[in-house]
């Protein structure tokens, strides 16, 4: 799965308020580093929380299902994707045989 999902954004959001923590655009972008979140994405998931009247005083599991009852927001998180990575394969090689990073295709002649 890479997309954020109603549990992970409702972890992240429980997690925040029972800390005591002021949910903000920097806070949405640190916790969800996985996730290419930019200022414009922050900011509408704190609208949405706002919207959803989600506060501190709510279980994660509350959460969301507040969060489940909006597909339309539910659809807006489907949109942001996955950051991408870099794999970096550091070999040393002996001179023997060979040395391949990932997948190797063998073609029988």
């Amino acid at each position: 799965m890479d997309f954020i999902t109603s549990t992970i954004l409702s972890g992240v959001l429980y997690d925040g308020l029972k800390a005591g923590a002021v949910m903000s655009v920097d806070h949405l972008k640190h916790s969800l580093q996985k996730w290419f979140i930019d200022d414009a994405a922050a900011q509408l998931i704190l609208r949405k929380t706002t919207d959803l009247e989600i506060n501190r005083d709510m279980s994660e599991s509350a959460i969301q299902a507040r969060i489940d009852s909006d597909s339309e927001f539910i659809g807006q998180l489907k949109n942001i994707p996955l950051m991408p990575q870099v794999i970096n394969n550091i070999s040393t090689h002996n001179g023997t045989g060979d040395i391949v990073n990932g997948n190797k295709i063998v073609y029988n002649k």
